[in-house]
């Protein structure tokens, strides 16, 4: 399986969505995961383990968009999620050509996903890491996500004076 995340703008937007990346590689072990950003985001995700390849585009101009629409149709992914939903990332996951596009039912740009996730006003104030696990549940994925109180980690114990 190729999979294609799309989070474009600021290094904070796409810190928030590292949870996702984890659980996407925690439920598609072997899938080949590519990461769009845009370049103030790079590094953020270039030693990422959990993404495989990773896609700097700039904003330029619509042809570029336009030509980059044609490199990410011919890599033939099969799942596009666009953590993002504004023009140009929904613009990006359409001409993707993935068979199954994930993204926020946004007037004016849901018709460029397969599958739409409602984002209600009075769910806006959640926190944006919840909003994107949103989009892993349309796909199936367990409906909640790790919280601080369910870690792995132990205390460390320091020993008394």
């Amino acid at each position: 399986m190729r999979i294609l995340l799309i989070r474009l703008r600021e290094i904070g937007d796409v810190v928030f969505t590292t949870p996702a990346l984890r659980a996407l590689r925690q439920a598609f072990p072997d899938a080949s995961i590519t990461y769009l950003v845009e370049p103030p985001a790079a590094d953020v995700i270039r030693s990422n383990p959990h993404v495989d390849e990773l896609i700097v585009a700039p904003r330029t101009h619509l042809f570029a968009d336009i030509a980059l629409g044609r490199r990410l149709r011919a890599s033939r992914y099969d799942l596009a999620i666009d953590f993002h939903g504004g023009p140009r990332a929904s613009l990006l996951t359409w001409l993707s050509g993935a068979p199954v596009r994930v993204g926020y039912a946004v007037a004016g740009r849901s018709w460029m996903y397969t599958t739409r996730v409602a984002r209600p006003r009075e769910l806006r104030p959640r926190h944006a890491v919840q909003n994107q696990w949103d989009l892993l549940t349309a796909l199936g994925l367990p409906g909640r996500m790790r919280t601080s109180g369910q870690s792995r980690c132990q205390p460390i114990r320091r020993p008394r004076p």
